[in-house]
C-alpha cells in the first residue's frame, strides 16, 4: 500500500474514533474490518480529490440490550453525514457502520469474516478488547459453504453493477470487477487449502489454488491467471497503470477496456464466476454434476427453517401473511439465501440470463413474488432481498 494511502487510513480512523462515540453514547468499541484493517485498501490520489474505492467498514460494539434495528438506522445516518463531511474535505469514500451486540464476539463460529476479524481487525476505540473475546479457531475449520457464499455475493454485486453501470464512474465499475476476481481466488484458496487472510499472500499462492481446482474438475477460463494479475495490480495501486479509467468522459467500460487490450477482463468474468459457483455447489451437494433444473440445496433443513423465519419476521405483517404460502412451497427447495443465490446465478449467465425460460425459472424460485417481471425487475429483486435481509446474516 502506498504511504499516502496509509496516512489517509490513519487520519480517517482517528476522526471516526472521535465522532462515532460522541454521536452514539452507547458505543462500547469501534473495530475496523475489511481491506482497511488488512492495510490493503484501494485508494487513488487524483488531482480533483482522493478516491477510496474499497468500502470503509467498521463494527460498532453496543450493549446486548440495544435495539439493533434502531441502532443500525442511526448509524446509517451518521455514516452518510460523515461521508459527506469527508467529501467536502476532498475524500470520496463509502462508509459502513454496523452495530454488533457485545455477545456477538464471544459467539463467532468458524467462518471467513470471523477469522479475518480475529486476525486482521483493528480496534480503534474502546477500553475492552473485543477482538480478544473472539474464540480462536484454525482457518481449516472454515466450512466450504463460506467459499460458495463469497462467490454468490460477488455474483449479486455483478448484477447490481449491470443495473447501475451507467450511473457509476469507470474506476468504481472496474473496482467491482477487481474485487470479484480476487474473491474468486479467495474461494478457490479455501477449497484448495492455500488460504491466507490477506490478498497478497493468496495472490502469491494463486498457481497452487488454480492448479488444484482444475485437477479437481473446475473448468476455468484460460484468461483467469492474467486477469487475476490485473486485478491485484489495480487493488493495491489504482493510479499508475490505469489512467484511462479516471478520464471524465461518457464511455461504457467494456469499450474502454477493449480499446486498452483488457476486453477479456470484463467479458470473461461471468464465465469464471459461474464456473466456480457451479463447481462449489456440486462439491457441497456431493453431486459433481448436479441437475441445474432445480436450485442446489446447500443448507440443511434447520438452516432453511431459520432462514425463512428470519425473512418472514423482517417484513411487515401484511406482507408476511402473503409470503407464507410461498415460503411453504419453496422450503423444500432451499433457504431464502440459497434461492436468491441460485436466481442470481441464472440471471448472470451471459447467453441465457435474459431468456424467457430463465426468467420463468427465477420467477418460480425467487423468495419474493415477481409475476410477469423482466430481467431488470428480477435482478433488482435479487439485489434488494440480499441487501435488506441476507447480506449481514449467516442463516
Amino acid at each position: 500500500m502506498p504511504t499516502f494511502a496509509a496516512d489517509v487510513i490513519q487520519s480517517v480512523t482517528a476522526e471516526l474514533a472521535c465522532r462515532v462515540p460522541a454521536a452514539l453514547p452507547r458505543c462500547r468499541a469501534l473495530i475496523l474490518t475489511g481491506s482497511a484493517a488488512r492495510r490493503e485498501a484501494t485508494i487513488a490520489r487524483r488531482p480533483e480529490c482522493i478516491y477510496w474505492l474499497s468500502d470503509l467498514e467498521l463494527l460498532v460494539a453496543v450493549p446486548d440490550s440495544e435495539n439493533l434495528r434502531a441502532a443500525g438506522d442511526a448509524l446509517d445516518g451518521l455514516a452518510a453525514a460523515i461521508a459527506k463531511d469527508l467529501e467536502s474535505q476532498g475524500l470520496r469514500v463509502k462508509l459502513e457502520l454496523t452495530p454488533a451486540p457485545e455477545r456477538y464476539f464471544t459467539r463467532i463460529r468458524p467462518h471467513l469474516f470471523g477469522y479475518e476479524l480475529k486476525h486482521c481487525g483493528r480496534q480503534i476505540f474502546g477500553a475492552v478488547n473485543y477482538l480478544d473475546r473472539i474464540p480462536s479457531f484454525d482457518w481449516t475449520s472454515i466450512p466450504l459453504d463460506e467459499a460458495f457464499r463469497l462467490v454468490s455475493n460477488r455474483l449479486i454485486e455483478l448484477l447490481e453493477l449491470r443495473l447501475e453501470q451507467d450511473r457509476r464512474p469507470l474506476a468504481e465499475q472496474f473496482y467491482t470487477l477487481t474485487k470479484t476476481y480476487l474473491d474468486l481466488l479467495t474461494a478457490l484458496s479455501l477449497a484448495a487449502g492455500t488460504y491466507y487472510p490477506r490478498y497478497r499472500a493468496r495472490f502469491e499462492a494463486r498457481r497452487q489454488s488454480l492448479g488444484w481446482a482444475v485437477e479437481h474438475g473446475c473448468s476455468l477460463p484460460a484468461s483467469l491467471p492474467r486477469n487475476l494479475e490485473i486485478a491485484f495490480q489495480f487493488k493495491l495501486d489504482p493510479d499508475s497503470q490505469f489512467q484511462y479509467l479516471w478520464i471524465n468522459e461518457r464511455h461504457e467500460l467494456p469499450a474502454v477496456l477493449e480499446r486498452h487490450g483488457l476486453g477479456a477482463f470484463y467479458d470473461d468474468l461471468p464465465e469464471a464466476a459461474l464456473a466456480i459457483w457451479r463447481w462449489l455447489a456440486g462439491r457441497l451437494t456431493e453431486r459433481p454434476q448436479p441437475s441445474w433444473d432445480y436450485p442446489p440445496r446447500i443448507y440443511p433443513a434447520r438452516a432453511r427453517l431459520r432462514g425463512w423465519a428470519r425473512l418472514l419476521l423482517r417484513v411487515n405483517a401484511a406482507r408476511r401473511f402473503s409470503l407464507l404460502p410461498r415460503a411453504f412451497r419453496l422450503f423444500p427447495a432451499g433457504s431464502p439465501r440459497s434461492l436468491v443465490y441460485a436466481c442470481a446465478a441464472r440471471l448472470a449467465e451471459p447467453d441465457r440470463g435474459a431468456s424467457e425460460s430463465t426468467l420463468a425459472w427465477v420467477r418460480r424460485y425467487l423468495p419474493v413474488p415477481a409475476k410477469e417481471a423482466g430481467w431488470r425487475e428480477l435482478a433488482s429483486a435479487c439485489v434488494a432481498v440480499w441487501r435488506r435481509h441476507l447480506r449481514h446474516s449467516h442463516a
